[in-house]
C-alpha cells in the first residue's frame, strides 16, 4: 500500500502492508504552491526510490491513499477550490497516480483520511461515533456517525462541473 499525506510545505509517504505493518517512510520538504505537476511528480519519485530501497517492484501497490489540505471530490479523486494550494483546482491526483502505478487510488481530504485511520486502526477503534479535529496551517474535523464518515452537504460553489 503507498500512502501519502500532502501538507502545506512537505508531504510524507509510507509503504505498507495490507495488515498495517510500516515498512518505509519518507518526509519531503515541498511548497504546494509549485502547482500539482511538480508536488505529485516528486511525490510519485519519492514512491519509486522508497520501493527500489525496499526491494518492491512498483508492480506489487494494491492500492495508493492521499490525503490533500483542502476541498476534495473524492468520488473523482479532484481537489476542489481548495483555499491554500494556488494551481490545484480540478487536478486529477488520482487519475495520474492510477495511470503511473496502474492500481486503484483514493484521494480525500486530509482530516478524513486521519478520521478513517484512527477509527480503523487509533484511538478510535471500536467507535461507531467519533468526531477528529486536526489544527495545523488550517483547521478541520473529521466526523463518523453510525460508523459512516460524512462529508456534509455537496455546497454549489464546490460541485460545479469541470
Amino acid at each position: 500500500m503507498l500512502v501519502a499525506d500532502i501538507a502545506i510545505d512537505h508531504f510524507v509517504i509510507a509503504i505498507t502492508t495490507p495488515d498495517k505493518q510500516m515498512l518505509g517512510r519518507r518526509t519531503v520538504s515541498v511548497d504546494v504552491s509549485r502547482g500539482p505537476d511538480e508536488v505529485v511528480e516528486l511525490m510519485a519519485s519519492a514512491f519509486d526510490e522508497l520501493l527500489e530501497e525496499l526491494g518492491i517492484p512498483d508492480a506489487e501497490a494494491l492500492a495508493i491513499s492521499v490525503g490533500i489540505p483542502g476541498p476534495v471530490d473524492s468520488r473523482r479523486g479532484v481537489v476542489v477550490r481548495p483555499p491554500l494550494m494556488p494551481g490545484w483546482d480540478g487536478y486529477p491526483v488520482r487519475d495520474r497516480l492510477a495511470s503511473r502505478y496502474q492500481a486503484p487510488v483514493w484521494v480525500d481530504n486530509d482530516v478524513n483520511v486521519l478520521t478513517l485511520g484512527e477509527w480503523r486502526a487509533g484511538v478510535a477503534t471500536g467507535h461507531d461515533n467519533v468526531v477528529v479535529v486536526k489544527i495545523g496551517t488550517g483547521i478541520g474535523a473529521g466526523i463518523i456517525s453510525d460508523g459512516r464518515l460524512h462529508r456534509g452537504a455537496p455546497l454549489p460553489f464546490l460541485t460545479s462541473a469541470r
